[in-house]
């Protein structure tokens, strides 16, 4: 029945006429639901009201089985509410983290990674433990990640200021040559992007790594979009200002500064000058 709700109100019926019966199946159901209306452009409400009041029952709801979440509730639950801008009420989030230390080995790749880009798009830095936890996850499935996955926990510790373990480092860089022939633009952007934030010096693998990403970006010419641009060109510009990798930059990463170097500069200048003018 969720769904077949159309927008919020919708489902506000059918939380109010089932609320007692609601488990955790139907509420991950239901904040997924929330994410698609969102992302398709489906209208949530009518009112103002509805969308607080909507996600306060459903927090609530969420809060009361909380004790029976699993390692796919946490992460696509984290990861609808930061898709829709909705910020987890603190006893959820505290609940979420504490069930996500006492599943840890069921964890799998997309859970892990969903959950890791949830924290960081909503600026939740997550606690200590479940940083360890879901690091040593990733190690442990990184056989199983996908190019997105590979893509969402770089991204996602690049933005929250934390250098990945070595480890993972390294069994991240060796999935994305693996996959790289399944990598689009946005996912080789980001990983290039993770890599300078995480002020790197060259290794066999990481520039092996490179290499797989330029190769990529070559294989993409008209599909590169101006954050993607943008992203790169602050890879390359580390690069420059760092001694090591100048000295050790693949010919094929060179092809591409050398290919793409001016729409690269143009495309940031672009970034930068909507930037100032969202900030004045």
């Amino acid at each position: 029945m969720i769904k077949d709700c159309h927008d919020a109100e919708g489902l506000m019926q059918l939380l109010e006429e089932h609320r007692r019966s609601f488990d955790i199946i139907h509420v991950g159901v239901s904040w997924r639901r929330l994410a698609w209306m969102q992302d398709a452009g489906a209208p949530l409400v009518e009112g103002v009201v509805m969308p607080k009041l909507l996600t306060e029952k459903l927090m609530a709801r969420a809060l009361a089985v909380a004790g029976d979440f699993k390692p796919h509730d946490v992460g696509s639950i984290l990861w609808a509410l930061a898709t829709l801008g909705v910020a987890p009420e603190p006893r959820l989030l505290a609940a979420m983290q504490r069930r996500a230390l006492a599943t840890e080995h069921d964890f799998i790749a997309q859970n892990v990674a969903m959950l890791l880009w949830a924290l960081a798009t909503m600026g939740i830095e997550p606690e200590p433990a479940l940083l360890r936890v879901m690091q040593r996850r990733a190690i442990a499935t990184a056989g199983d990640f996908d190019p997105q996955n590979v893509s969402m926990v770089l991204w996602a510790l690049a933005t929250m200021g934390i250098d990945p373990q070595p480890r993972l480092l390294k069994a991240m860089q060796r999935q994305a040559m693996v996959t790289a022939g399944l990598f689009i633009p946005q996912n080789v952007a980001n990983v290039l992007w993770a890599m300078a934030c995480f002020d790197t010096s060259p290794s066999h693998i990481s520039v092996l790594f490179v290499e797989c990403m330029a190769a990529r970006i070559l294989s993409m010419r008209e599909q590169l979009g101006v954050e993607e641009m943008t992203q790169i060109h602050q890879w390359l510009l580390f690069c420059d200002l760092h001694p090591e990798w100048r000295g050790k930059l693949p010919r094929s990463m060179r092809e591409v500064e050398e290919e793409h170097g001016v729409a690269f500069r143009e495309a940031l200048a672009t970034a930068s000058c909507t930037t100032s003018r969202l900030q004045v």
